[in-house]
């Protein structure tokens, strides 16, 4: 089975096959929409031996916000958000996830991190999946992902900033003394000389501010660079899949577990994927 990671960073899309150690670029290519991406797949994924694959996305179309939801039953903070991300988006439909952000209750509240994806990618990417019979792990947020390989404590109690990029993406990102995440911002790498990212993290520690209470400063030597693009792209692909982390509406992502189970027929992948079209916004529940 020849797993793949994708990165589709602002319509630049990266292949990559895990390795051992790192992992292995074996296609790059612009892609502008979905449909740009599908057809780059039609044309690739059999001279690349996909049959399993993941992808991680950052673009205009994907949204992160916080959310602050009173210490209420589990049942009655997902019908907030639900109402909540109705309101922000109003009928577009979208796939979002709601990601405790373990940092306990402050006051009455507790935070969560959503991340929010047209539901018109994602279903598409389901869809082309199912038609040529390759296993979807999930789609991911690819800032969120990054953060998530580091949670490093900090010394000050009022947290730190520090950088992190793969390839053309680059990301400030803002944790507490505990080394949770609080937020992040892009930063394109090109730019990232010290005065862009003094910049930059000026301004995501005032939004911090705002929001926890907390002023955390840039570390004093930033890896501007950043980690080798191989390396981290073979940390992603070492980290389980959380489905609950996936930007898929969750009736698609049970069909796509049921899908595992299943004779690939012509009649169960046109009914799988016109369930795929057809499927509303809904969440993975945080709770």
């Amino acid at each position: 089975m020849a797993d793949s990671t994708l990165i589709w960073d602002h319509h630049r899309l990266q292949i990559w096959r895990p390795q051992a150690a790192g992992a292995q670029l074996l296609k790059e290519a612009a892609v502008e929409d979905i449909a740009g991406l599908l057809a780059l797949l039609d044309a690739t994924a059999d001279a690349l031996q996909i049959t399993r694959l993941r992808l991680y996305i950052d673009g205009p179309e994907l949204d992160h916000h916080l959310e602050r939801v009173p210490s209420i039953a589990p049942k009655l903070q997902q019908q907030l958000l639900q109402q909540r991300q109705a309101k922000l988006y109003g009928e577009e439909e979208r796939a979002w996830v709601a990601s405790d952000m373990a940092l306990g209750k402050v006051g009455n509240q507790q935070f969560y991190l959503v991340s929010s994806l047209p539901n018109a990618i994602s279903s598409a990417l389901v869809a082309w999946t199912l038609r040529n019979g390759i296993y979807l792990e999930g789609i991911f947020s690819l800032p969120y992902a990054l953060a998530c390989l580091d949670s490093s404590p900090s010394p000050d109690p009022q947290g730190r900033i520090h950088y992190r990029a793969l390839g053309e993406a680059g990301y400030l990102m803002a944790r507490n003394g505990a080394g949770k995440l609080l937020f992040f911002s892009r930063v394109h790498p090109g730019q990232a000389d010290s005065e862009a990212l003094q910049m930059g993290a000026r301004r995501l520690g005032l939004f911090v501010e705002q929001e926890f209470g907390l002023n955390p400063l840039l570390e004093d030597a930033p890896s501007v660079a950043g980690e080798a693009a191989a390396a981290t792209v073979g940390q992603l692909a070492q980290t389980k899949a959380a489905v609950k982390l996936s930007l898929v509406t969750r009736a698609v992502a049970t069909y796509c577990v049921f899908f595992t189970n299943m004779s690939k027929s012509r009649f169960f992948v046109s009914q799988l994927t016109k369930a795929c079209t057809q499927s509303s916004t809904r969440t993975h529940s945080p709770f």
